[in-house]
């Protein structure tokens, strides 16, 4: 069997971590390699659990995803799944979620069970699961009152794509992107919707981000006429953003930027391979580093 490497590629999300905190970068993208190997070191394999520890808006927003792909799916190419039955069905994975965090069944297994911060690091969190599973169910609920929802359950023939993992090349550079859902809408174009869980969300970094899934949608797919949704199920509400040749080429700008930052970091690029201590730790006392996964291991 060919080794499995660890080969450089940009997301979204990797770009998050590496402005948030270079220590945390290489901890959550070069630490934990082969953590998931039985014959790995102790600490590699701690930083493989630790990176797949989540919190509850996170955890949050996985399960209010699978929920809406579920839905989608299933009507897709079966039958309609109504509101109560989708609550139920993501509030008992929520539980089954919670249980085997707290039974720490993550230690086995990170990738096929959640940990969560809260039950690995033995704190006693603000809010109350219960809290959580509440909210759950309120924007599960959200979804069948949307208008983009409600649209999409009406042309069901014209999902092209629902949470499919794609890669992009971008002069050189390996981009992953996964849209929420991507549709045909009736005239030649794309509608790119994405759903958001979160509390608050910045206009430019939402423009960014949709538009490089613009940007696969006009290089992967051909299609140049290009619309994208993105829905706030939180405030349940919706925005339209352009998509426009000049958002395609600032979000175009920005992963290649980004991507350049990234490998300037490391001692060996062409094997993406980067050395610790290079790599620096915020400042004590930083807010970010409270709420960091890798906390036990950085010493913050």
């Amino acid at each position: 069997m060919a080794e499995f490497k660890n080969e450089f590629s940009w997301s979204f999300s990797r770009h998050g971590v590496f402005q948030e905190c270079r220590r945390k970068y290489w901890l959550n993208h070069y630490a934990f390699w082969n953590g998931w190997r039985n014959d790995c070191a102790p600490r590699v394999r701690e930083l493989y659990i630790q990176k797949n520890l989540t919190t509850r808006a996170m955890w949050l927003g996985t399960v209010v995803h699978d929920a809406a792909e579920y839905a989608l799916k299933t009507f897709q190419h079966s039958r309609f799944v109504g509101a109560d039955e989708l609550v139920s069905k993501a509030l008992a994975r929520a539980e089954s979620d919670v249980r085997n965090s707290e039974n720490e069944k993550y230690r086995s297994n990170p990738k096929r069970y959640p940990g969560f911060q809260e039950h690995y690091y033995g704190e006693s969190p603000q809010e109350s699961f219960e809290e959580v599973w509440i909210e759950i169910e309120r924007q599960v609920r959200t979804l069948y009152e949307n208008p983009i929802f409600r649209r999409i359950l009406q042309v069901p023939e014209r999902i092209r794509q629902i949470e499919e993992l794609h890669e992009l090349n971008l002069d050189g550079v390996k981009v992953w992107v996964k849209l929420d859902v991507l549709m045909d809408d009736g005239q030649g174009g794309l509608v790119i919707v994405d759903w958001k869980t979160g509390r608050a969300h910045v206009s430019e970094t939402v423009n960014t981000q949709l538009g490089i899934y613009g940007v696969y949608a006009q290089r992967e797919l051909g299609v140049n006429r290009i619309k994208a949704v993105h829905v706030d199920l939180r405030g349940n509400k919706h925005a339209t953003h352009s998509v426009d040749d000049a958002q395609l080429e600032r979000s175009e700008q920005f992963v290649q930027n980004s991507a350049s930052s990234m490998l300037d970091s490391l001692a060996e690029p062409e094997s993406n391979r980067g050395i610790e201590d290079e790599f620096e730790r915020l400042p004590e006392g930083s807010n970010a580093c409270k709420r960091c996964r890798f906390r036990a291991d950085c010493g913050r």
